[in-house]
């Protein structure tokens, strides 16, 4: 398990490139947590970032330090938490009697589709929801030990993972635990309960909390209004923003079901083998609250991304798992076998239609550029892999060995995604090649502006955190905001003035995405050197006046 684990999410991570927003971004902050030594205030592109508290931008910065500022050091903490999710999950299992599934706990959650994804990708939600993972896990044994002294240890384990949580991503951290666990302690008639087992949990998780919360308030007096306001009332309530990523109430379910295939295809099973073991159990009782619960109030925010509903997925596998095995223990799992084939079906429809696309050209352009052929060669044979193996899976003769294949199924597909995507659909995601191209091309005195959309993988590229935004601010408006950033960003005339002006010594660099230099370029003066490449543009301005000269 261990082997396939490493294999699956720690060695692809150096292969494929950081893309855009999210794994530059949450890689460069970190880098400017090193080059200035400030692990208090997070920065992006040197201006205040306050999305999210630090935790995992430490976790980030300590992988710097350990294998140097590369991609596999940026996705090596999510990775991490993904496999310690996966064991937590072990723990669990074992735990509260289910031992002999316990690793087939683990498989399943490892080829969620969603879980994959975010495990190689450098966002701090894998880590969130280790943590909240954690959480729940270490309540629910403090619940059923009888011990005190066991029962106590437990329950801080809890609380240290719900201040991490904080730590990584806000208030979830409490509010997923908490809109899970009063309703299932009230389901179990242990409402007094209510007021004894929480109070060891929040106690140790606010001495974790608390020093950073009262250093940073002391250095940014304003971050816990942006920070509480802004990310977290504005972000549940508010439709006004585009950058708080309204949407609508079902927007996550698709996620949740999509994101757990296969298993999503053996549901059905699960569920029969749950009305087996009951509903009032108080394993799948508070599994069912850990799952349904959270994912109602994430549902309910007006703002959210795909990824808000990575911590459904443990307690999702619990109950598919806990279902299967004893689903399994019929005769004749036939519900099992029908899913195994769904998912064989699905393989093979997928394999179907990534072959003929290109042999008909049916979407009218090609998909795979040229020398890209292979990528289709390996794409076709990983879904017919998965095809052959879902099918060796419905025949199976033993449960195990048909939980088994059904696992390893959608393996070799998730082992080359990443590298198999057709050139076009990673066109203006991926812009760490092109910014490397021409690197020697820029001085350490040229001014450098791109978007707030580039400028963290410019940030990235080029260690430096002193680009100039062009335009609208974005995600960085609120660091522009202040005195000391007020001439960080310039409209385009303001831009196009700035180069015209003739006692300008130094040169000017844009580094836009070739959409964005479609809309400008009829605004700016002509270029020293303009190129382009991959969906975006690099533009130089000569400085028109040598700098001895002028001294």
């Amino acid at each position: 398990m261990l082997a396939a684990y490493l294999l699956l999410y720690v060695a692809p991570l150096p292969f494929r490139p950081l893309y855009l927003p999210d794994e530059t971004r949450y890689a460069e902050i970190p880098r400017e947590m090193l080059a200035t030594g400030d692990w208090i205030v997070p920065r992006l592109n040197g201006l205040r970032y306050f999305e999210k508290p630090v935790f995992s931008y430490w976790l980030t910065v300590l992988s710097f330090g350990l294998f140097g500022q590369n991609r596999f050091a940026a996705r090596l903490p999510c990775a991490l938490a993904t496999g310690l999710s996966a064991a937590l999950l072990v723990l669990f299992l074992r735990r509260t009697g289910h031992g002999t599934f316990a690793f087939m706990g683990a498989a399943a959650f490892l080829t969620n589709w969603e879980v994959y994804v975010l495990g190689v990708f450098n966002v701090p939600d894998a880590v969130f929801s280790a943590f909240v993972t954690a959480s729940m896990v270490c309540f629910y044994l403090a619940f059923l030990s009888d011990g005190r002294q066991a029962k106590r240890a437990w329950l801080c384990a809890s609380g240290v993972a719900c201040g991490l949580g904080f730590l990584t991503k806000g208030f979830l951290a409490f509010a997923i635990p908490a809109i899970a666990l009063c309703p299932f302690l009230l389901w179990q008639k242990r409402w007094k309960d209510l007021f004894k087992l929480p109070w060891i949990p929040l106690l140790v998780a606010l001495a974790i909390i608390l020093p950073w919360a009262i250093m940073i308030h002391q250095r940014e007096p304003d971050y816990w209004r942006s920070f509480v306001y802004v990310e977290h009332i504005r972000r549940f309530v508010s439709t006004t923003s585009r950058s708080l990523h309204p949407k609508p109430i079902w927007f996550l379910l698709p996620y949740l079901i999509g994101g757990a295939l296969p298993w999503t295809l053996a549901a059905p099973a699960a569920l029969r083998g749950l009305r087996k073991v009951g509903w009032r159990n108080s394993l799948v009782s508070y599994t069912l609250c850990w799952l349904l619960l959270p994912f109602l109030m994430l549902s309910a925010s007006e703002g959210k991304l795909g990824t808000y509903v990575l911590p459904c997925f443990a307690p999702l596998t619990l109950l598919l798992v806990i279902g299967l095995t004893q689903h399994g223990k019929e005769p004749d799992s036939k519900l099992f076998r029908a899913g195994a084939w769904m998912s064989a079906t699905l393989g093979g429809l997928a394999t179907v239609l990534i072959v003929l696309i290109p042999l008909l050209n049916l979407t009218g352009r090609p998909i795979f550029g040229p020398g890209e052929t292979w990528k289709w060669v390996v794409g076709s044979a990983a879904l017919f892999a998965w095809c052959g193996i879902s099918i060796a899976s419905a025949r199976a003769s033993r449960f195990r060995m048909s939980f088994g294949l059904f696992a390893i199924a959608p393996v070799a597909l998730m082992l080359c995604a990443q590298f198999i995507l057709p050139k076009q659909t990673t066109r203006s995601r991926s812009p760490e090649v092109f910014i490397h191209r021409y690197e020697e091309a820029i001085d350490l005195e040229d001014r450098i502006y791109s978007t707030s959309y580039l400028a963290p993988a410019v940030c990235w590229v080029l260690k430096r955190s002193d680009i100039g935004i062009v335009q609208r601010g974005g995600e960085l408006q609120y660091g522009l905001s202040y005195p000391d950033a007020k001439n960080r960003q310039l409209l385009i005339p303001e831009l196009a003035k700035q180069i015209n002006d003739r006692s300008r010594t130094r040169g000017i660099v844009l580094i836009i995405t070739d959409y964005d230099y479609l809309k400008y370029r009829n605004y700016l003066p002509e270029a020293t050197r303009t190129e382009g490449a991959d969906g975006f543009v690099f533009v130089k301005y000569g400085g028109y006046l040598d700098a001895s000269r002028k001294l």
